[in-house]
């Protein structure tokens, strides 16, 4: 999505903060003007009559890169209840503005699971130790740890060990998954953010790489894990933390905020599925021989108390209908404005933008 398709797709949020004080304000722009019914990366429109409009332009996507650069205060004033309107009023018309959004927070389910499951799947303390393709590439066939421990202790061992000396350097392999039955949330609702969330026990820190990431997982069902569930997962980040600043007290939780990708994998209407690797196993890139390890060990669905289980807050809301159809304005027409089309406003001034 690039930056001119971004404000299109957010347009109804967008108009809902530069209609007030504080979003004039951020964007530098006076606070005098009319109802403004659409912005761009480098325009704004407003209303100067019934039916009539006028748009300022620039030679650069100032309005782009106003927002990136006031980042934290757009999003604080896009969610902020006293800034923004659920809706703005336009010719008798409510524009909905569908910022912030509500939250449903949801967690793995605990046994008996019914819905959802976590766990974790790999090689742990082993006599024999084995080298990288073996462990990094298993398909299921020389595993030797399936964990869905079904205690008041159970834990979401993400621990990798290696040995120095020798090509068979590894003790220890392990992979988390983490499903969230997130039917709840409901079929239509759009994902604008999501966290995940774990408390731990425990970090390994003395490895030369300390970052674990969350990625995508597909196990063959979603209330048990089996061995052949080991490469169920995916490769790209959606999140990621390191191993050494992870808080271990067993009651504080540590977030990962997941990026765009990763919220947009969220099953609005179904299960979501997620998974913690190190970061060289993501990569597919051993490390140099070295005794030492990487470790980030999660309580899970099991432990007792919820208030310590792993969780995963998404906020939604619904879409707006007719973004394409703003204050009774289609985009299309942006073509006729002062002659300039939504195309060439690329290029205004020989300015590519």
């Amino acid at each position: 999505m690039n930056d001119k398709q971004w404000f299109k797709f957010y347009q109804p949020s967008l108009l809902g903060l530069v209609n007030t004080d504080h979003g004039r304000d951020l964007f530098d722009i006076s606070r005098d003007l009319p109802t403004i019914v659409e912005i761009g990366p480098w325009y704004y429109r407003w209303i100067i009559g019934k039916g009539e409009y006028q748009t300022e332009f620039h030679s650069r996507a100032v309005y782009f890169r106003k927002l990136l650069h006031r980042w934290d205060e757009i999003v604080s004033g896009l969610e902020h209840p006293l800034f923004v309107p659920k809706y703005v009023v336009h010719n008798g018309r409510k524009l909905a503005v569908p910022m912030g959004g509500a939250t449903t927070t949801v967690q793995p389910q605990s046994h008996v699971e019914s819905s959802s499951v976590d766990g974790y799947i790999g090689h742990q303390g082993l006599d024999t130790r084995l080298n990288w393709s073996t462990v990094q590439g298993d398909d299921g066939t020389s595993v030797a740890s399936v964990g869905i421990v079904r205690d008041s202790h159970a834990l979401l061992n993400n621990t990798w060990f290696q040995r120095t000396g020798g090509d068979e350097q590894w003790e220890d392999a392990l992979r988390s998954f983490m499903l969230f039955d997130t039917s709840s949330i409901g079929s239509g609702q759009v994902v604008s953010a999501a966290v995940y969330s774990f408390t731990s026990s425990a970090a390994t820190a003395t490895a030369a790489d300390l970052t674990f990431n969350i990625v995508s997982s597909s196990p063959a069902s979603n209330t048990a894990l089996v061995a052949a569930d080991f490469d169920n997962v995916g490769t790209t980040s959606f999140g990621t933390i390191e191993s050494d600043a992870v808080t271990t007290d067993s009651s504080t939780y540590n977030d990962i905020t997941l990026n765009s990708t990763g919220y947009g994998t969220i099953a609005v209407a179904g299960v979501s599925k997620f998974a913690m690797r190190w970061e060289p196993d993501r990569a597919n890139s051993e490390p140099s021989a070295a005794t030492s390890g990487a470790g980030c060990t999660m309580l899970s669905a099991d432990t007792a108390s919820t208030s310590k289980d792993p969780k995963l807050v998404v906020t939604h809301a619904a879409p707006v209908t007719n973004i394409d159809n703003v204050s009774g304005v289609a985009f299309s027409s942006i073509a006729n404005v002062a002659g300039v089309t939504a195309t060439d406003g690329q290029a205004i001034n020989g300015v590519t933008f």
